[in-house]
C-alpha cells in the first residue's frame, strides 16, 4: 500500500522496492512452503526486479547501536 503513494522520498521508494524484491527472493528459496510452480514463477519476478535493485549492493543494516531500555 505505501508504494501507491503518488509522493513519497526517494529513500523510502526504494527501502519498499529492496523489500518486494527480498520477498520474492524469499518465495523462491528452497525452504519455502509453497508449490514448485510458484517457486519458478518468484524466481523469474526475482531475476527480473533484483536488476533494478537500489539497495541491492549496499551493506547490510547495522542495529547494534539501537538503544536497549
Amino acid at each position: 500500500m505505501e508504494a501507491l503513494k503518488y509522493e513519497m522520498p526517494k529513500e523510502e521508494r526504494d527501502r519498499i522496492y529492496h523489500y518486494m524484491v527480498m520477498r520474492y527472493h524469499d518465495m523462491c528459496r528452497e525452504e519455502a512452503k509453497i508449490p514448485p510452480t510458484y517457486k519458478e514463477r518468484a524466481a523469474s519476478v526475482h531475476a527480473v526486479l533484483v536488476k533494478d535493485d537500489p539497495l541491492r549492493d549496499a551493506p547490510p543494516k547495522d542495529d547494534s547501536r539501537k538503544e536497549t531500555e
